[in-house]
């Protein structure tokens, strides 16, 4: 029943993609394995299917899978191999809750997440297809981890004998960062709260601590454990699966600026203190430290400096 309701959400997403993202999609069939991703505004959805977008937002799993079986099937004049291709939905307005507020209510559905990026960890291997066999009587068994349930008994002989072959089974890179609500958008003193958020395959290495983005997901939960390791009953941690990032920073070639900011930038540049009234601007009521501050604008203006001039 599962793989009929995919297969007939797949044929819509065949005509939409067909319609809205035939030269995203001629890109990634060019620039394969690079580019594995196109984004896809949900509003071009809604426009297209507004009952297929609701679905989307409130029931992103069986949505997701449809859509990327349906690119995946237009990659098939390549070689994909053990690599996947996702669509990677961005701009819904409907879920769009404070970092701080993110609670049961938005367990499985597709949230948005105006987003401040504090903590960036290694990458993990993660395992994307498991092999197991049975030390036994040697029967195997293929798991789609995260779809299926990991087997603890084999299914012919029924003892617990199942050992993963980690040679054979395939893996995707996995990596996780913490966001929070970005400082202006707290009120008076509200202490900042961290959710934990995955960025997995072509996601990975994409963002670095201080950036501010547009965060697309899944919000998923998974049993706390205990200081001893052990699973708590009834109680769960949440992390958001990332579905898309956008950037919400702009580069410095995207600022305009008007004819009167520009004369005050080039007096300012002509300022014999300059240097000392930057320096001083930053965290003006805290004294003793001028050095430090100076550093730390120095370090700033010549990072900005190679990236616009090289």
């Amino acid at each position: 029943m599962a793989d009929a309701l995919i297969e007939a959400i797949k044929l819509r997403f065949d005509e939409f993609l067909d319609r809205y993202y035939a030269d995203k999609i001629n890109d990634i069939i060019i620039s394969f394995p690079r580019l594995q991703s196109i984004k896809i505004d949900i509003k071009d959805l809604q426009k297209f299917d507004p009952e297929l977008a609701a679905e989307l937002i409130d029931k992103p799993e069986v949505i997701l899978e449809a859509a990327n079986a349906s690119l995946k099937g237009k990659m098939s004049n390549i070689t994909l191999g053990d690599k996947d291709v996702h669509c990677r939905f961005f701009g819904q307005n409907i879920n769009t809750p404070l970092v701080q507020d993110v609670g049961s209510s938005y367990i499985g559905k597709l949230i948005l997440l105006d987003s401040l990026i504090v903590k960036r960890s290694e990458i993990s291997p993660k395992v994307k297809l498991g092999v197991y066999e049975c030390t036994f009587c040697n029967a195997r068994q293929h798991v789609r981890i995260g779809k299926d349930e990991v087997p603890v008994v084999c299914p012919q002989c029924k003892r617990r004998s199942l050992k993963q072959i980690q040679e054979e089974s395939q893996f995707i890179n996995l990596q996780k960062i913490a966001v929070q609500d970005p400082l202006e958008k707290l009120r008076g003193n509200t202490p900042t709260w961290q959710l934990e958020v995955w960025l997995e395959d072509d996601l990975v290495n994409t963002v670095i601590p201080g950036d501010r983005i547009d965060l697309t997901g899944i919000l998923r939960i998974r049993p706390r454990k205990n200081s001893r390791g052990k699973s708590e009953t009834n109680l769960y941690t949440m992390f958001l699966d990332t579905v898309s990032i956008i950037p919400k920073q702009k580069e410095f070639a995207d600022l305009s600026i008007s004819e009167e900011e520009e004369r005050q930038i080039k007096e300012f540049a002509t300022d014999p203190m300059i240097f000392e009234k930057i320096a001083k601007s930053l965290a003006p009521s805290i004294y003793g430290y001028d050095e430090i501050t100076a550093g730390c604008h120095a370090a700033a203006l010549w990072r900005h400096r190679r990236q616009v001039f090289g």
